[in-house]
């Protein structure tokens, strides 16, 4: 299983979360067997204004991912991940990606709601996230 995690950068399981999936300068990829976190790899995200909300989607069926565990994100690509059949999960705060891919390994990570995602350009309903 691979879970990503939107990123401020590289940094391994330490590495800062981001606050909003499609605004995240990177993704996270933890590869996970019996519930062991492997070593991420780091892939960037791309220019929304070029690639539009599926950018991040696309990206991420590509390289593989089973879940990803946000903090904030649009309806669209709420239900891209979805369509694809990624796991969206809310990583409850957490600040680095092993904490929040360890919330989702838990159960203490909930399965993201649409009436969580934001309605576009900060106005969000999802919790402890900002742009």
């Amino acid at each position: 299983m691979i879970i990503a995690v939107p990123t401020e950068g590289s940094g391994g399981l330490d590495a800062k979360v981001s606050d909003h999936f499609g605004h995240s300068p990177a993704f996270a990829l933890v590869p996970v067997n019996d519930n062991q976190l492997g070593e991420p790899q780091f892939i960037a995200n791309g220019d929304h204004g070029d690639e539009g909300c599926m950018g991040p989607v696309n990206r991420l069926k590509a390289a593989g991912a089973d879940a990803v565990a946000v903090g904030g994100l649009g309806a669209r690509p709420l239900s891209g991940l979805q369509d694809v059949g990624i796991a969206v999960y809310h990583h409850q705060g957490a600040a680095s990606v092993g904490d929040a891919v360890r919330l989702v390994l838990e159960g203490k990570a909930q399965r993201f709601a649409p009436a969580q995602a934001c309605k576009g350009h900060g106005n969000c309903g999802g919790e402890g996230h900002a742009h």
